[in-house]
């Protein structure tokens, strides 16, 4: 039972370490599109509950030296309800940054007001630090006044920080001083419900001539969807061994590996991986190449698409992508690419997505030309394939073509 007294403990709100436990549970929490954008300004690769696990393990290492702190917030029934990050704690200077996130279903009980109570308490009167940071991604009208409401001052507007959706985002620096906590009665402002706060109601004058002069509001992009890496009935997720082991029965099918090869592969056997598989499952490997499963509604496997060539100086990238034979024909691989664009695009701040189709694969032809990529050319009989010289068709789709069929 906790006592009345504990410091980690205020009104319905619990604060715990974070650890690996909480890796699957907030692996679907981070299939949430809006929490990415919001937290990290930007939708990063598909997170696995291994990579939370590692996740976990990193913090855990670093609680000997609170240099930084994961922690998870619940509720007074033990409910998962949300998650607070402390980091970048320099105790010479007094600083820190600070940021936490309330899942959607728990919000508006006061768990965002009693975590940034217990944190500031913490952090001003049992780590003797001077100074709190918090960023924020613009156009969050609601965690803005939220701070600002509980004293936080608007210091910095780093304009176009962020590149996500399409479009570029402020990242604004929220800041408080020890003096100023001070003079705050945050226990004696506690209003309930935090319903849809209008900024215009909480900043000040001169503050509100700041925001309003450096306030940028970004491209809309496209439709946001509740996951970014789920959409028209596929889902893309990272490669597992035994995925890889599922697409080496490829070997068996010789037809396919010349199409998708432009070769016959040497006899194998399926259940030996090679260090190259191992090396790239769960986004692993030292280059850039990154591998997707591609799986259907029904959470079945129906093949394999890889983010290849990427050129961030030249803004360029590529990919590959095969198909189970059972699942061909079925929309599956279109779906994959326009996905795996999406995120070249409007993501990775890529310009243009090239590839190459042999000229004897009318099926993946046809396939490119669905996802919304255009022909550029052949170089001529530059593939060897069945005892003959074919065609290497060279296809490519540029981020304003892809913004403007999408938008």
């Amino acid at each position: 039972m906790m006592d009345e007294s504990y410091f980690w403990k205020r009104n319905n709100t619990v604060l715990s370490l974070f650890s690996g436990e909480y890796g699957e549970e907030l692996s679907k929490e981070y299939k949430d599109t809006d929490l990415k954008r919001l937290l990290e300004g930007g939708v990063g690769l598909p997170a696995s509950a291994t990579d939370l696990e590692r996740y976990g393990d990193y913090y855990a290492s670093n609680y000997k030296d609170l240099s930084s702190i994961k922690l998870v917030i619940k509720n007074k029934d033990n409910d998962f309800v949300g998650i607070c990050d402390i980091f970048y704690m320099d105790y010479k200077s007094g600083s820190c940054q600070i940021g936490f996130y309330i899942f959607k279903k728990y919000r508006f009980c006061g768990h965002g007001t009693d975590t940034l109570e217990i944190v500031t308490d913490f952090l001003f009167n049992e780590r003797r630090l001077n100074k709190i940071n918090i960023v924020v991604v613009n156009k969050n009208a609601e965690t803005e006044a939220f701070l600002v409401n509980r004293g936080f001052k608007l210091e910095c507007n780093d304009r176009e920080a962020y590149y996500t959706n399409g479009g570029f985002r402020d990242k604004l620096i929220f800041g408080m001083v020890k003096s100023e906590y001070k003079t705050m009665a945050l226990e004696t402002e506690r209003q309930g419900a935090f319903q849809n706060p209008d900024p215009n109601l909480y900043l000040e004058d001169e503050l509100l001539a700041i925001y309003r002069q450096y306030k940028h509001v970004p491209s809309d992009g496209i439709a946001i969807r509740q996951y970014f890496w789920a959409c028209d009935g596929i889902e893309l997720r990272e490669m597992t061994e035994e995925d890889y082991r599922d697409l080496k029965t490829m070997v068996y099918c010789s037809e396919d590996c010349r199409m998708f090869d432009c070769d016959v592969k040497l006899p194998d056997d399926t259940d030996i991986l090679s260090e190259r598989d191992t090396e790239h499952a769960d986004f692993g490997g030292e280059d850039n190449r990154k591998e997707f499963a591609i799986l259907n509604e029904d959470g079945e496997l129906v093949g394999n698409i890889n983010l290849l060539g990427r050129d961030d100086k030249n803004g360029k990238f590529s990919l590959s992508v095969y198909i189970f034979p059972e699942y061909k024909n079925m929309g599956y691989g279109s779906r994959a690419v326009r996905l795996i664009a999406e995120y070249g695009f409007t993501e990775l701040r890529l310009n243009r997505l090239f590839v190459t189709v042999n000229g004897d694969n009318p099926a993946s032809f046809k396939m490119m030309l669905k996802a919304g990529l255009k022909p550029d050319g052949a170089v001529r009989e530059n593939i060897f394939y069945k005892g003959r010289y074919v065609d290497e068709v060279h296809m490519s789709m540029g981020r304003k073509e892809f913004m403007e069929s999408n938008g």
